[in-house]
């Protein structure tokens, strides 16, 4: 078995169900509530892209398996509600706070994904551009710290 192919992978029996009504239940979640951290007061509980990354990167793991191939689970439309998310420099958040910085990777990843499922180029290029906001800023490897709202704006 090939581990990347994912035409040879299936759960069976009660697993199988137990997937199969789980990624169903992740297809019917709300996509608002995928977005609401995007407006989340930074002092709270927010993560900004995080949550939508997540789940992003998961349908399109799930929509590589035959068995979920079909299913419609709306992934397009938030892929592309992210590609225009305003973020002309590649962040994906409002409010510059460390944990938004790891959303954006987490987005850049999720949709590093989904060009992978689909072959979206426009999703590859918001995927580079997000990653390229995060090595500049973030990256322990280029030195590169955090930086105030001001400086990213």
């Amino acid at each position: 078995m090939n581990p990347a192919g994912y035409d040879q992978i299936g759960a069976l029996g009660e697993l199988g169900d137990i997937l199969t009504r789980s990624v169903r239940h992740l297809a019917r979640m709300p996509k608002e509530r995928l977005f609401r951290d995007f407006s989340a007061d930074p002092d709270g509980w927010a993560y900004g892209g995080d949550y939508v990354g997540r789940w992003l990167d998961g349908m399109a793991y799930y929509h590589r398996m035959p068995q979920f191939r079909g299913l419609e689970s709306g992934i397009s439309d938030v892929v592309e509600r992210l590609i225009a998310f305003p973020s002309p420099n590649g962040f994906f958040g409002r409010h510059y706070t460390q944990s938004e910085y790891g959303g954006t990777l987490q987005i850049a990843n999720a949709l590093l994904e989904t060009h992978q499922t689909y072959g979206d180029p426009a999703a590859l290029a918001s995927a580079a551009r997000a990653e390229a906001f995060f090595m500049a800023n973030v990256s322990p490897r280029d030195r590169a710290k955090v930086r105030p709202k001001e400086n990213n704006t």
